[in-house]
């Protein structure tokens, strides 16, 4: 006979307890533990292992079904899969398989199920939980008391469980039917304890989570303009005060002291005749103004902060500015006043939106396993063959186990509650996060409008005085080609009188006839002179327009091509 044997870090039994328990479990056969490098080896006959097969292919193929969603996964695959499956054989004419060496009788109950639990998860980054599930396969011989118990999970707490709660004799002495019954009831029983656990500290989380991303919409300054383009245009403090009031209303009062106190010391500068100093006054203004914007932040004290203003103010007063002054920079908390709501705070508020639905799905699904599980045995106890040794013995324990799946399942409905308020209170928010957002970008918008309208008005006007321009243009232009038609017409005339009245052409006055020959030089030279400065002229005129169609011509094609 061969042997076989499997490897244990540790076992909480003497060995001639376990050796015992091995017999009852398998029969009279030789068992043997050993002790090898720190490690219990369980030595059994290969016989007994071809009688186990037999007892893996006697499991329901139904089990499989809450076994398939485990496994190493990039996404969660069947993870809202769930359910009980009830393979039960009560009645005596309709035995399974039956198996004496292993005390099976054919007879028992079999179901299988999964349930879900929140356990802590350090490596998560944001939040740090995680929804794990677990597989139970669970078989109990009515006649022999066997019990078989398969367990899927991803790590080893439902284990260590098993092994605290079985740690004292009598949860493995039982020789009856009804100690092992009420152990399995126990064992289910802490299966669904584990799916109940965690959720609220869970849902407190999901909730700090929802109220750190959505607080702010709630007081959130919809009022303040869109963008710090608007703090660019000088203000008085009052203007000031009261456009950003509404930001920090903590500290009116620190923000209304600092704008009595310099308010004389502003008007009186304003009656100043001086350009440069009133320059100076409204660039001193938005200086003053900085601080109430972002004074949230500072932990400056009060006197602190007057001798940091205080300084400035008086140098300004007593010395006036002879040059233009640099506006200075805005703080970037006022350079980012757009991004108070970023889209990554919608981004989060979707992710706990998911987040809770999920656990939803959670609740529902492990009610309606715990309200299956508890049906099971409620049937189960009812039916006509059921052992009356484990009725009689076991009805306290099955009432008490019926109570303490419905006090699971209350609770579990008191999250899921819980978790619908959440949901309808983070749809509302998310719906005033969507509304403040569009709000600002229809502010945004309508501020950018106002300034295209105002861009638009100064081209009209920019345009009707371009065009009265042209219009005098136009007009002048006419003029000067009038007089320049004057000047070419009398330009060779008068060169050629200029020219004639010099010492090289002499004529006689002596006698006062008409000359004819002189008449005659004059018009000889004056009449060509005057043809080719009017050629001249018409020949560059040709040239210069047909550089501009040319040009005009190579832009439109230019343009098509863009187009």
């Amino acid at each position: 006979m061969g042997w076989v044997w499997d490897g244990f870090d540790t076992y909480r039994l003497d060995k001639d307890k376990l050796e015992n328990y091995l017999e009852g479990e398998f029969g009279t056969y030789d068992f043997y533990v050993q002790v090898k490098n720190g490690e219990y080896r369980f030595w059994i006959p290969k016989k007994l292992t071809d009688v186990r097969i037999k007892v893996y292919q006697d499991m329901p193929p139904s089990f499989l079904d809450f076994v398939f969603p485990f496994g190493r996964q990039e996404h969660a695959q069947d993870f809202h899969f769930s359910g009980l499956r009830d393979d039960s054989r009560l009645d005596k004419r309709q035995r399974g398989l039956q198996i004496p060496e292993l005390g099976r009788s054919g007879r028992d109950i079999r179901l299988s199920y999964n349930l879900r639990s929140v356990e802590r998860s350090p490596r998560q980054v944001d939040l740090q939980w995680s929804i794990r599930q677990t597989a139970v396969y669970h078989s109990f011989d009515l006649d022999t008391g066997h019990s078989l118990w398969v367990t899927v999970k991803g790590n080893k707490l439902i284990k260590n469980r098993v092994l605290e709660a079985t740690n004292t004799p009598e949860e493995l002495s039982g020789t009856t039917n009804s100690q092992s019954f009420a152990a399995s009831l126990a064992t289910h029983l802490m299966l669904a304890e584990w799916a109940g656990e965690n959720w609220r500290w869970y849902i407190n989380d999901l909730e700090r989570e929802l109220h750190k991303s959505s607080k702010g919409t709630l007081a959130a300054p919809v009022d303040t303009p869109p963008s710090p383009v608007a703090l660019h245009a000088p203000r008085s403090p009052k203007d000031s005060k009261d456009a950003h009031g509404p930001i920090h209303s903590g500290i009116s009062s620190r923000s209304a002291t600092l704008s009595s106190r310099d308010s004389p010391t502003l008007r009186m500068r304003d009656d100043s005749p001086s350009t440069d100093l009133s320059s100076a006054i409204k660039s001193l203004t938005r200086y003053l103004r900085i601080p109430k914007i972002y004074a949230r932040k500072s932990v400056v004290p009060e006197t602190s902060r007057k001798s940091v203003v205080v300084p400035e103010l008086s140098g300004y007063c007593l010395t006036p500015s002879t040059g233009k002054m640099q506006p200075p920079e805005l703080p970037p908390e006022i350079e980012n006043s757009s991004a108070t709501f970023p889209f990554s705070d919608l981004q989060h508020v979707q992710y706990v939106e998911e987040k809770l639905q999920e656990a939803r799905s959670m609740f529902k699904t492990n009610k309606e396993t715990l309200m299956d599980l508890r049906t099971v045995y409620k049937t189960a106890s009812e039916h006509g063959d059921f052992p009356d040794e484990i009725r009689s013995g076991c009805g306290g324990k099955l009432l008490r186990f019926s109570a303490c799946i419905e006090g699971i399942e209350k609770d579990l409905r008191m999250q899921e509650m819980r978790t619908d308020t959440l949901l309808r209170l983070l749809a509302d928010r998310k719906a005033l996060l969507h509304g403040i957002l569009r709000y600002r970008s229809m502010k945004a918008s309508e501020f950018f409008a106002k300034e295209a309208k105002a861009s638009a008005d100064n081209m009209e006007i920019i345009t009707s005085e371009m065009h009265e321009i042209a219009r005098k243009t136009k007009k002048e232009t006419v003029s000067m080609r009038i007089i320049t038609l004057v000047t070419l017409f009398f330009l060779p005339g008068t060169f050629v009188a200029t020219f004639m009245s010099t010492d090289i052409i002499r004529f006689s006055d002596k006698r006062r006839d008409f000359q004819p020959k002189a008449l005659k030089i004059y018009l000889a030279i004056s009449l060509p002179m005057m043809a080719a400065t009017f050629l001249a002229w018409f020949v560059l005129y040709r040239i210069a327009r047909y550089r501009e169609k040319h040009t005009g011509r190579v832009s439109r094609d230019l343009t098509s091509l863009q187009v």
